[in-house]
C-alpha cells in the first residue's frame, strides 16, 4: 500500500528546537503522504498547538529540547495532560541513545527511538510500525502529579526566559521615582502604589516595573526596574490566563514622568509600573 493511501487522512506533529531538522522531517512526512504536518520548536508550544483543531495522529519529537524534554513530554501525553489522545503514536529523535533513556522510552510506550540523522526509509518503517501498534496503558508507571510538576517548572522557565528584560532602570533612578511618588501622596507610599496598580490589559511597552512581579509560588518572573517590552506583556497575559499570579493581575498605571537619557541628553516620557504581587 502506498504512503499516500495510508496517511492521506492523517495529521502529524513534528517537535524539534532545530529548524533544519523540523523542516527535514516535515518534508519526509509530506513525501509519505500525510494530509497535514504541523511543527513546534518546543514541547510547550506543541501542547498549545494541540489544543486547536483536529487531534494529532502521529508525533515525531526530539529528545533534547528547551523547557521540557522529549520523554517528559511523552509523560504528559500518556497522562492526558498535553491536549492529545493518550494513545497517540510517538517517535523520539535523538543525537544519542543511552540505554536508560531507551528503557524509559519503552516504559512510556514510545514506538521508536531513532538516532539522528534520520533517513526517509528508516523513518517510514518506524512510522508504519507505530501506526499499526498503538501504545498500551501506562498509568500504573507514571505519576500524574510528577508530570504536572514538570509541566509547571517548564512553564515557569519559559516565562522567565520570555520576560527577561532588555533594559533595567538603575536603583538610583528607582529611588528617585519612589521619592517623587511618596511626596505626591503626602508621604503615604501605599496610597501612591495603589494608584499605579492596573489590569494587565492596561500595561504598555516602555512602562517601568517598580516591584517584582511574582508567581503564587514565589518565583520572580519580571524583576523590579524592568522596562516593559512586548514579550513581557505577552508573558503577563499568559500568567493571568493560567491564574498563575499571586492575586490580581497587577501592572502599571499609565502615569507620565520625564526620563533623562544621560548619553543623548534627551528628555522622554515614560510610565511607572507597579507589579505588586
Amino acid at each position: 500500500m502506498s504512503g499516500e493511501l495510508k496517511y492521506d487522512d492523517k495529521i502529524a506533529l513534528v517537535i524539534d528546537d532545530q529548524e533544519p531538522v523540523r523542516e527535514m522531517v516535515r518534508s519526509m512526512l509530506r513525501s509519505l503522504g500525510f494530509m497535514e504536518i504541523r511543527v513546534a520548536s518546543n514541547a510547550l508550544d506543541a501542547i498549545e498547538l494541540m489544543s486547536k483543531g483536529r487531534a494529532i495522529d502521529l508525533i515525531v519529537c526530539d529528545y533534547s529540547m528547551p523547557y521540557l524534554s522529549g520523554l517528559d513530554f511523552v509523560g504528559a501525553v500518556r497522562t492526558d495532560q498535553a491536549n492529545a489522545r493518550k494513545d497517540t503514536p510517538i517517535i523520539i529523535l535523538t543525537g544519542y541513545a543511552e540505554d536508560d533513556k531507551v528503557q524509559t522510552a519503552a516504559w512510556l510506550q514510545v514506538q521508536a527511538f531513532i538516532r539522528k540523522p534520520v533517513s526517509l526509509d528508516h523513518l517510514a518503517k518506524r512510522i508504519g510500525h507505530a501506526m499499526e501498534n498503538p501504545p498500551g496503558e501506562v498509568g500504573h508507571i507514571i505519576d500524574p502529579e510528577r508530570v504536572k510538576a514538570k509541566l509547571l517548572q517548564a512553564e515557569i522557565a519559559r516565562m522567565q526566559f520570555d520576560a527577561s528584560p532588555n533594559e533595567l532602570m538603575d536603583q538610583a533612578k528607582l529611588d528617585e521615582l519612589f521619592l517623587t511618588l511618596k511626596k505626591e501622596a503626602d508621604g503615604d507610599m501605599n496610597a501612591a502604589m495603589e494608584r499605579l496598580v492596573v489590569p494587565v490589559d492596561d500595561v504598555r511597552t516602555g512602562d517601568v516595573v517598580v516591584s517584582d512581579i511574582k508567581l503564587g509560588t514565589g518565583e520572580i518572573i519580571v524583576p523590579k526596574g524592568a522596562i516593559v517590552t512586548e514579550k513581557i506583556i505577552k508573558t503577563l497575559r499568559r500568567m493571568e490566563e493560567r491564574n498563575m499570579l499571586a492575586g490580581m493581575a497587577v501592572v502599571p498605571r499609565k502615569r507620565r514622568y520625564r526620563r533623562h537619557n544621560r548619553k543623548t541628553g534627551h528628555q522622554g516620557p515614560f510610565s511607572i509600573s507597579a507589579g505588586a504581587i
